[in-house]
């Protein structure tokens, strides 16, 4: 009964709906900000949010209605419908493949919420929340502002504020001594969850059946320095390879050129 009482009492947010709706199109926000700020307790008001819809939640820190990662697994319409919390995680993700990790939480209906002083990989940076003025521990009024901004190509293309008006709402709701403890299996998680959308979605066949590139990994997701190092090698040699075609392709059109205006000076001498 406690479980449920905490969900059915709700986060209330004001002039959130922007938020809300970027955060439905990236599936993934950085709550970034002083220690002691607010960001956590946000991250925890947005998983109750969430499990008022459904979504069953996990976290990396003690949180009263989140579950054990080891037995999230994949719905009957073979979606997660998971909400991930990552307290202080922004080292965690320094070995994390950000275009595979963020490709597949869509498509598994997961939101991953970091809330961390730590700066997260760039590839984390896109969407991102920061509180701006505290009025709850300045002056006693429950009120905690917020900025946001949405970032495309470098830009920022979207930005917004919002307001929460009972930010003591999630006192008691976990632990605000306890540290983030890494993934705390969130990883293996992660990695499982999508063996099984795979399998789901491809009759029962296997990442290594359907030919993944990362199948010989031992995850899908965390890769080593090395491995990362190999990467960027690899991304670095595509780009000049791409470079070097362009600058043939743009010489070749410099040589036609040439070659009619040589036809035409004979034609018209």
């Amino acid at each position: 009964m406690a479980k449920r009482a905490y969900i059915d009492q709700g986060i209330k947010l004001l002039n959130a709906g922007p938020l809300f709706g970027t955060l439905r199109e990236f599936r993934f926000m950085w709550i970034e900000g002083r220690v002691s700020g607010g960001k956590t307790s946000l991250a925890v008001g947005l998983a109750e949010h969430f499990a008022k819809k459904g979504y069953r939640v996990v976290a990396n820190i003690p949180v009263v209605f989140a579950e054990d990662p080891d037995m999230i697994h994949l719905n009957d319409d073979g979606m997660a419908k998971l909400f991930c919390l990552l307290d202080e995680g922004g080292m965690w993700l320094e070995n994390v493949d950000a275009k595979a990790f963020k490709a597949y939480l869509g498509k598994l209906d997961v939101y991953v919420v970091l809330a961390s002083v730590e700066t997260p990989p760039r590839a984390f940076h896109k969407f991102r929340c920061e509180p701006v003025l505290n009025w709850l521990q300045k002056t006693g009024i429950p009120l905690i502002q917020y900025e946001w901004t949405f970032e495309r190509k470098g830009k920022k293309d979207e930005v917004g504020k919002f307001s929460w008006s009972n930010p003591r709402h999630t006192w008691g709701m976990y632990s605000r001594q306890a540290p983030g403890m890494g993934a705390a299996g969130l990883d293996k998680m992660m990695d499982r969850l999508v063996r099984e959308f795979i399998a789901h979605h491809n009759d029962g066949k296997s990442i290594e059946e359907v030919g993944n590139p990362n199948a010989e990994n031992e995850s899908y997701f965390w890769i080593s320095p090395e491995q990362r190092q190999r990467a960027a090698q690899d991304e670095y040699i595509e780009a000049m390879e791409r470079a070097a075609d362009r600058m043939a392709t743009a010489a070749e059109g410099v040589k036609k050129g040439q070659r009619k205006r040589g036809v035409l000076s004979k034609i018209f001498r």
